[in-house]
């Protein structure tokens, strides 16, 4: 574990004590869960004609439908109304425009259809990475929450073999996919650390965490930049 990683983990456990800063959090799990990728799902379904793979996509949107609704009412029963989700917290807007609006438009083929699906891969491989680390910390302060997150962690372990098997189908060659899957991976891993630090900076300024452990976590991750450190999830290790 990085010295960056500990301290993330530092932060949340302390940021989940504080009722603010954990609607907010738990509001922007349900906006990733039940917003970003609902079109993705839809195009898809008007390019693959395969009746089993249909049968995946349809599962896989309707069990991140009932996550978003999951995390929203864990959210509600905070008690706080943590208003909008900012756009520089989006982490799926973030990838899009890394991407360069991709997925904000239809798909168009076969090769859209393994990129839209490789993409989803990786967002499914930070989900279960993340939450690993945040089931046990909200163990601590919302088992209800906790349970939640084991429930789902279930799910997209399932939907990770459905990414898997959709994106086999569409690529050229399992080399071509294992590369793009790589490519796919460091950008996702760019994009949720600076995801990571726009709501560290939103927590401070807004006075929801009284630390300094904040400003230290700022600083470690700008400090591991100049190292070209990234933090990719272990599905990116070999």
């Amino acid at each position: 574990m990085t010295l960056n990683t500990k301290l993330a983990n530092a932060y949340l456990e302390r940021a989940l004590r504080s009722p603010r800063a954990r609607a907010h959090i738990l509001n922007t799990i349900a906006d990733a869960e039940d917003n970003g990728e609902a079109q993705i799902f839809d195009w898809a379904l008007a390019r693959v004609n395969d009746p089993k793979l249909q049968k995946m996509i349809v599962r896989h949107r309707e069990d991140e439908i009932r996550h978003g609704r999951l995390f929203s009412a864990a959210r509600d029963r905070v008690g706080v109304d943590p208003g909008p989700v900012p756009q520089d917290q989006k982490l799926l807007e973030r990838i899009d425009a890394a991407l360069g609006g991709f997925l904000t438009r239809p798909l168009t083929g076969d090769r859209d259809v393994l990129e839209a699906y490789l993409i989803l891969q990786v967002i499914e491989e930070r989900a279960l990475a993340q939450f690993a680390v945040m089931e046990p910390l909200f163990r601590k302060v919302d088992p209800a929450t906790a349970d939640i997150f084991v429930e789902v962690a279930k799910d997209e372990e399932r939907h990770l073999k459905y990414c898997e098997a959709i994106s086999r189908r569409y690529a050229a060659s399992e080399e071509e996919r294992q590369q793009r899957l790589a490519e796919l991976r460091t950008i996702e891993a760019e994009c949720f650390r600076d995801n990571s630090e726009a709501t560290v900076r939103y927590l401070n300024e807004r006075g929801m965490m009284p630390s300094r452990l904040d400003g230290i976590f700022v600083l470690a991750s700008r400090v591991g930049r100049l190292f070209d450190a990234r933090p990719y999830t272990a599905f990116a290790v070999a």
